[in-house]
């Protein structure tokens, strides 16, 4: 089958351009955390999602730690510690209030990791900082979502921006509503 040269240059465009896309993808300097109510635990969730390639080359860079990060549990635990040390919330005099972290996982591209809140503390929280990864990318985003009964409503954190107000939300929603 003869096909016209200019469909098959069309094709390797088409080819190219959608790995290029997923390289410069790739390239987006960008973490999401989303904040939600869990009735169940009465705990407020905190899950934090990261590239997994960011993620390890961060360990590296600022832990000096070295090794497969999908593999090697110390180096998940390396990158929630250092998450943990980076997010805050905090009440409107800017006391922290106490997170605990519950842990990590790797799940295909990425590398989440958990905190939570009691949920009776969450009246309290006023203020968030997420500074994670922008010592070392200062064009790095951390993107909250925080849902609310009032729907979801985002803040982006920038390198150098201090603690922020929280997003009025009302009353969080439910972790499981989708």
């Amino acid at each position: 089958m003869n096909l016209p040269r200019w469909v098959l240059h069309a094709a390797c465009i088409a080819l190219l351009s959608g790995g290029a896309a997923g390289v410069q993808a790739h390239q987006l300097k960008a973490a999401l955390t989303t904040i939600a109510l869990n009735p169940r635990t009465e705990t407020v969730e905190i899950i934090h999602r990261f590239y997994l390639h960011d993620a390890e080359h961060a360990v590296e860079q600022l832990g000096g730690m070295r090794g497969d990060i999908v593999r090697d549990a110390a180096l998940q635990e390396a990158f929630a510690r250092y998450v943990f040390r980076q997010f805050r919330l905090a009440d409107a005099t800017g006391a922290d209030l106490p997170l605990d972290l519950v842990g990590a996982e790797v799940d295909g591209d990425f590398l989440w990791v958990y905190e939570e809140l009691p949920a009776t503390r969450w009246s309290a929280a006023a203020l968030i900082g997420h500074g994670s990864l922008q010592e070392l990318w200062p064009e790095q985003e951390n993107r909250v979502n925080v849902r609310g009964d009032a729907g979801v409503r985002t803040l982006i954190l920038r390198a150098g921006d201090r603690m922020q107000p929280l997003p009025a939300t009302h009353a969080l929603a439910d972790a499981q509503e989708d």
